[in-house]
């Protein structure tokens, strides 16, 4: 292993290399190996070696080795060497015969595997038999060897890089990348292409007063990129342009020093223009800029970053640590405020303000947000609002100029009943900070319930509500636009609003509110007898319901819920089902979830629109209101557009769950046996969860009846399903009714059947599960041949 004065001399040896002063990194190379422990390091030998090939000089060097060391280990001539001496030397001969050609790679493998035999184990040894294994193209065994020296001394850097250029040919980046990383490290100066490493030489040549060092520190980086990636990056051209520059000042040539600077710059207004440039391109250009003294550049590059709408929230901290740490908040300030107005939403930015104009006013910083964040646990926990104001005025009397702080006191004085207080508190957050979208909204907010309307619209019209498809804000927005139409009684218009903010939030109680509403006073303006639109004929009285106005006023207390349901009931007879739809969500919300609501909102679902409804359904899986309910809901709405499979797994779902109540069990189970029967599956399940449910109390002489008779009739046991059949009153299941005539059928009557069936092909299809019904009918009514077997008996559906 290299002892430390040593390695610090090849690090110096390195560093001239680098920057093409082979003659002076030589003669340094030579004072190492004339101390008594440089003369043994193979790794300073081996670097000799590789300068002695840059420079042409191999043979040479091989022969002043031979001369040096050959008649020592082979003729045992004076002075006398250790055996440690003489396996170095054996080593250093070997490897400048392997590198100079004076050996195949074959010759040299068996070279290198006898000194493994005869000698102590050492880095160098594996190392070359790496590199003799690699010139025989055999890459495992070579990568193996390669990994073995490094085991031996991690130090041994040649082994990394070979090892990395082993794997990139392999197409093994991964592993490529990490062992050219320890490379790096491990020999900072031995590879081009690292900006850090440019850097830190330029910067030291530069100090030492090396002006043609410095130089080529740079120069050196633009033509590794030029040579490997065909064009040298923008930032690169910058940094090396300041730097040429700089060395020309310290020179004393002051017009190369001027051009070299007024370049720079116009190559950073270049990249700043360019709508290509990453910004943490950008963000090296600026710190570049600093480091330089171009403290003008710098603050115009780091405002066009902070400016940027895809600018990474990292950065901007970075940014602003980088200006606030400095001690210049005056600065923070005004660069951050201009990139508040070009982005007042963005949360990074507006804290760096803020802490920004804590400082300039003196505030002690950790403290305020300590306070500031307890205020926000307030908040957020509902607690006493008697500590709330006191933390709230606590932090009034250190700062009054946090926007966030106002519109808590604001929130605070208005849930207190003094809307004119709150009212100071809300215009002087919105003075500071009417630009951020959720300020806006919130003073609009009170405005529209508290002031004028007509004000409050003015300010939502400033926002852009298409481009905020990923806020939260935007349901918001079309929620007070909705309010103030239905305030200016434009219910047409409120409505046409809230169904869109429903699209987003579908089961928001305020804005289900205000639709009922909005399509109540729509149909009371149309009046009985004014055309056959839904809900025409439904009586005034129906429509002046007092249970929305009490809701709207918050007073649930006083709803009279059965009053509720029986307008309801008479809404869904006029078949203005949109509002009944309404109603029903409405009603299911107030009564947390109950299971006889959520039936009721089903049954309005279908009549109105399924697919809306098992839209809003999954949405609402996401709520408090997740439960094996709405599985069964969910089952029974993919039924209802007849996608049974889909249906089938939600009514599995829902049986599978140990919450569910056995009444909802019961109805789950006979519409699974329903869904197997249609599908033509699962038949023997089919009636045991039809037999199932009737046990559990499903009405023996309805709908579950018509259920287990249509699976037996499937199985072909024609007459059970017939004495089922005749427990059920057809006049009302219009299903018992194609069942009979099917049964009638099987049996041989075909005149019977379609006597049966006749009248229900006349019947307007309301669902598409009667629609199918009529589908089945049709192809039985008029085309019987494709239904019979090819034994000239009958089939089953």
């Amino acid at each position: 292993m290299t002892s430390d004065p040593v390695r610090e001399q090849l690090l110096q040896a390195n560093k001239l290399i680098f920057v093409k002063a082979y003659d002076e990194a030589g003669v340094v190379l030579d004072q190492i190996v004339r101390t008594a422990e440089g003369r043994l390091d193979i790794l300073v030998q081996l670097r000799r070696i590789e300068l002695a090939q840059m420079l042409g000089t191999l043979p040479e060097l091989r022969q002043s080795l031979y001369a040096e060391f050959d008649s020592v280990i082979t003729r045992h001539v004076s002075p006398k060497v250790t055996p440690e001496e003489g396996e170095a030397f054996r080593i250093i001969l070997a490897l400048v015969d392997q590198h100079s050609g004076a050996q195949t790679p074959s010759e040299a493998m068996t070279r290198f595997q006898e000194l493994l035999k005869t000698q102590k184990a050492h880095p160098s040894i594996h190392y070359g038999l790496g590199f003799a294994l690699e010139g025989l193209g055999n890459q495992e065994r070579a990568i193996w060897h390669y990994e073995q020296s490094i085991q031996l001394d991690p130090q041994w850097y040649p082994s990394y890089f070979a090892l990395s250029q082993l794997h990139y040919q392999k197409n093994d980046e991964r592993r490529g990348d990490a062992f050219f990383f320890q490379f790096e490290q491990a020999a900072p100066y031995n590879v081009y292409g690292n900006f850090e490493t440019h850097r830190k030489l330029y910067l030291e040549f530069l100090d030492q007063g090396e002006m043609d060092k410095a130089a080529e520190s740079v120069l050196s980086l633009s033509a590794w990129w030029r040579e490997n990636r065909g064009r040298t990056p923008g930032e690169i051209q910058v940094y090396e342009t300041f730097a040429l520059g700089r060395i020309a000042q310290t020179r004393g040539d002051e017009e190369e020093f001027q051009r070299r600077f007024s370049e720079a710059r116009q190559l950073a207004g270049s990249m700043m223009q360019s709508g290509e440039t990453e910004e943490n391109t950008l963000y090296f250009v600026a710190k570049t800029a600093d480091e330089f003294n171009e403290p003008e550049l710098a603050f115009e590059v780091y405002r066009h970053v902070l400016r940027r709408n895809d600018c990474n929230p990292k950065l901007v901290q970075r940014i602003g640590g980088q200006f606030l740490t400095a001690g210049e908040p005056r600065l923070a300030c005004s660069l951050f405020e201009d990139a508040y107005n070009a982005l007042p939403d963005s949360p990074e930015i507006r804290f760096c303000l803020l802490v920004g104009r804590l400082k300039m006013a003196g505030v002690n910083v950790e403290e305020y947000l300590i306070a500031r964040e307890r205020l926000k646990q307030v908040v957020e926990t509902n607690s006493d609002r008697v500590e709330t104001l006191s933390l709230l005025h606590n932090l009034m009397a250190r700062f009054q100029e946090d926007p966030d702080v106002l519109g808590h006191v604001a929130d605070v004085y208005l849930k207190l009943g003094h809307a004119t207080k709150a009212a100071q508190y809300y215009e002087k957050m919105y003075l500071l900070d009417g630009k951020a979208r959720a300020t806006a909204i919130k003073y609009a907010g009170f405005v529209m319930q508290n002031g004028d309307p007509d004000d409050a619209i003015r300010i939502l019209e400033k926002i852009a509500v298409e481009n905020l498809e990923s806020h939260s804000e935007k349901p918001e927005i079309y929620w007070l636009k909705a309010n103030y139409f239905a305030r200016k009684t434009d219910f047409k218009a409120s409505t046409a609003i809230l169904q869109q903010a429903l699209r987003l939030d579908p089961w928001n109680v305020s804005y289900l509110l205000q639709l009922s509403i909005n399509q109540q006073e729509i149909l009371r303006a149309r009046g009985p007898g004014e055309g056959p639109a839904a809900g025409h004929d439904l009586d005034q009285d129906v429509l002046q319901d007092p249970a929305l106005v009490a809701l709207s006023a918050g007073g649930e207390a006083t709803i009279d819920w059965d009053d509720f349901d029986r307008r309801t009931r008479l809404i869904e007879k006029a078949h203005a089902n949109d509002l009944a739809y309404v109603r029903r969500k409405l009603r299911f919300l107030y009564s947390n979830g109950n299971d006889e609501c959520l039936i009721e909102l089903i049954k309005t679902a279908c009549r109105y629109n399924a697919e809306t409804a098992t839209y809003e359904l999954m949405r609402l899986l996401n709520t408090n209101y997740d439960s094996p309910n709405l599985y069964w809901a969910l089952g029974l709405l993919f039924k209802e557009l007849w996608q049974l499979e889909t249906a089938g797994m939600w009514l599995e779902q829902a049986l599978i769950n140990p919450h569910l109540q056995d009444v909802t069990r019961r109805r789950a189970l006979l519409e699974l046996a329903d869904c197997y029967i249609w599908r033509n599956t699962n038949l023997k399940k089919a009636i045991e969860y039809a037999k199932l449910a009737i046990e559990m109390g499903e009405r023996a002489n309805g709908r579950a009846i018509t259920v287990l008779a249509h699976a037996y009739l499937k199985q072909g046991n024609i007459r059970q399903a017939q004495t089922y059949l005749e427990q059920v009153d057809r006049e009302r299941d219009i299903e018992a009714v194609f069942l009979m005539g099917l049964v009638h059928y099987r049996n041989g009557s075909r005149r019977d059947a379609n006597q049966i069936w006749k009248p229900l092909i006349t019947v307007r299809s309301e669902s598409l599960r009667f629609h199918n019904i009529k589908q089945e009918i049709l192809r039985y009514y008029f085309e019987g041949s494709p239904y019979l077997k090819g034994d000239g008996t009958q089939s089953v559906s």
